[in-house]
């Protein structure tokens, strides 16, 4: 592997349907086809040898190739699904555009997740702090919002059970 401050600007095309993908690629990996989730499905359901990958544009890895990344996504409009995989709007932010987060909302709601994975996601979030600008934000968005009977009362459930368990742990029961 070749070390260099270079990176390419590639765009990669279903030989079937003729969709494309736009990514970056610094480390100039054989056969590297793209890491979104869209354009890694594409490939599993189409096989490998069905997409070509061309070079398009070159840059200096950061800041340029990132902008560069974006502004071919946005020419080619590889991010509208009927043209491309591209989820994301490029430049290493990983971004999801408006029609993506409603299709990702519209697919998840009404779903009623396991006791097991609900116990998985509040666990992988133990230990993170969100910062007074992220609480205020959700401080703002719940102002005037009325919360039902069963909604209030699972509250104070929850905040009885944590008052408790916070007095056992430290010694004192209240």
């Amino acid at each position: 592997m070749k070390i260099t401050r270079e990176g390419v600007i590639y765009k990669v095309t279903n030989k079937v349907n003729g969709k494309i993908y736009v990514g970056k690629d610094s480390c100039f990996k054989d056969g590297y086809l793209g890491s979104g989730k869209a354009i890694l499905r594409a490939i599993a359901k189409y096989g490998r040898d069905n997409f070509v990958r061309e070079e398009i544009d070159k840059g200096f890895r950061g800041q340029e190739l990132n902008n560069k990344e974006k502004f071919w996504i946005r020419i080619l409009k590889s991010q509208n699904p009927d043209v491309g995989y591209n989820i994301a709007d490029g430049g290493g932010c990983g971004f999801l555009t408006e029609v993506h987060k409603k299709r990702i909302g519209d697919s998840n709601r009404g779903k009623k997740r396991s006791d097991e994975l609900r116990k998985y996601f509040s666990e992988s979030r133990i230990g993170t702090h969100r910062t007074p600008e992220t609480k205020e934000k959700i401080r703002q968005a719940n102002i005037g919002k009325k919360l039902s009977i069963e909604h209030r009362r699972k509250i104070g459930e929850a905040r009885r059970r944590y008052e408790k368990e916070r007095a056992k742990n430290s010694g004192h029961m209240g």
